[in-house]
């Protein structure tokens, strides 16, 4: 009942004012707390890459920054996209870390001592597209490693310890667009299985035990452009009848 001062009428409605400003303010934090842990998250990863880019510059390799400089950042923020550590002494641990970087895409680590365990590290690399491991001790198990990164457009392993067991491990990479398995102990029954590795336009295969034979694996590679076959078997009946045989004529080197 209300009373001639009207004081019945006001406490309830005094009552529902603050539950919904308590409510508004509820809402108004879990916001705020949302907000700021989205933000952390990126703000912690770019202090995580400056480390690791330090990191590397102290073992004399670089990097290269892509992200908002470029108006390109996918997360809103700078990130390590390329590395180049050739010549250095990365180690293992290293690779852990580089490991990572989400939205890294170029690595180049040839002349290095990395060993086929560290690639382990490299399975998280959604985007990696290329990867140079010329001259390091990488093994079939290495190859194994590599199995993992499906995005790869371009590998080297030239003067790496790869055989023909190693091959079907990356027979999978399909996006691969150049090979290079040049100075290996590749023959010609490895050639089979690269030619499940239909996108090729550049094969190396300079200073293998490939022959003639080998080169009718790849007769298949309908996109193949240019083939090293430089200090192998070969004869040039065998180079005439491939660059005959693909609709590229591939340029023979």
């Amino acid at each position: 009942m209300s009373t001639t001062d009207g004081t019945a009428l006001t406490r309830p409605s005094t009552r529902r004012c603050f539950q919904f400003s308590l409510s508004a303010l509820l809402v108004a934090v879990s916001v705020l707390a949302l907000t700021f842990a989205w933000l952390k998250h990126p703000i912690n990863q770019t202090r995580k890459e400056i480390e690791i880019a330090s990191r590397i510059e102290q073992l004399g390799g670089s990097v290269t920054w892509g992200g908002l400089a470029q108006r390109r950042g996918k997360k809103g923020r700078s990130y390590i996209g390329a590395i180049d550590l050739n010549g250095t002494k990365v180690t293992d641990d290293d690779l852990a870390e580089i490991g990572s970087l989400p939205e890294l895409t170029h690595l180049s680590l040839n002349n290095t001592q990395i060993s086929s365990a560290g690639l382990a590290h490299l399975a998280g690399l959604q985007q990696i597209k290329q990867l140079d491991l010329t001259g390091t001790p990488v093994t079939n198990e290495g190859l194994r490693q590599l199995a993992r990164l499906s995005t790869l457009e371009v590998l080297k392993l030239e003067r790496s310890q790869i055989t023909n067991d190693g091959l079907p491990h990356i027979a999978g990479l399909v996006s691969l667009w150049m090979l290079h398995i040049d100075h290996t102990a590749i023959t010609d029954d490895g050639l089979v299985h690269l030619a499940k590795l239909h996108h090729l336009r550049t094969l190396g295969l300079a200073g293998t035990q490939v022959t003639d034979e080998g080169l009718r694996h790849l007769h298949g590679l309908k996109h193949l452009e240019l083939l090293f076959l430089d200090g192998t078997a070969v004869t040039e009946e065998g180079a005439a009848e491939i660059n005959r045989v693909l609709p590229n004529h591939p340029a023979i080197r």
